[in-house]
């Protein structure tokens, strides 16, 4: 009743999208009439859609979470069994994935914790609070429509360092582990850049300046 309430006050709509797995079994789920379906065998197209117009995201531990931080859009994360999860009640592996320190938005484990992580966001005019808006700018650093040729581009360039048509990459590597202030790693880059002939001087300067400090 306090979500209905919430969403009524700030004129909102929920959207109930079920896994692929669930969707066979929706008839035994109990759905609010004021929450609509989303079922991507209803749609004729994709969930991307669906991130694309909706504002705030509440999920588990879905990587679903991920596509909406790439949008700088609000989520909460309701991991209500956790305990079991952790202790192999799941398919899921706990990685290096820290959800409290990695996470896009508020951990929550009970209904009413739900409810007041929402409000807060709700009163934000839906939008993640900074905390969690700079954990998302940090993690989704390039949003240039390149991002698919600068992973092909990296995965090739493992196999030609030195190439001088990598430079450009590896510069950005550096620069990269420059800003998270990743020292040994700047070290590491900035030296194997520096044993490269083709870099013109000005630009070994700044290399030698970064690995300096």
């Amino acid at each position: 009743q306090q979500l209905k309430q919430l969403v009524v006050q700030y004129g909102y709509k929920v959207v109930f999208a079920p896994h692929a797995n669930i969707v066979p079994y929706l008839d035994q789920f109990s759905i609010p009439p004021y929450m609509s379906i989303w079922s991507i065998g209803d749609q004729v197209g994709s969930i991307q859609n669906l991130f694309q117009q909706s504002k705030i995201m509440l999920t588990d531990y879905s990587s679903v979470a991920f596509e909406m931080a790439y949008l700088d859009k609000a989520i909460i994360y309701y991991q209500f069994d956790k305990d079991t999860i952790y202790q192999g009640g799941h398919i899921y592996q706990k990685g290096y994935f820290e959800y409290e320190c990695d996470g896009f938005g508020p951990v929550v484990e009970a209904v009413e914790e739900v409810t007041n992580a929402l409000e807060q966001i709700l009163v934000n005019d839906g939008r993640p609070l900074l905390e969690y808006l700079e954990r998302m700018q940090n993690t989704f650093i390039f949003k240039d429509g390149q991002c698919c040729k600068r992973v092909y581009d990296a995965v090739i360039a493992l196999d030609h360092e030195d190439d001088s048509e990598n430079l450009d990459l590896a510069r950005e590597f550096l620069d990269q582990a420059y800003r998270f202030k990743d020292y040994e790693l700047v070290a590491e880059r900035a030296e194997n850049l520096l044993k490269n002939t083709v870099i013109k001087k000005k630009k070994k300067l700044d290399i030698a300046e970064k690995l300096a400090e």
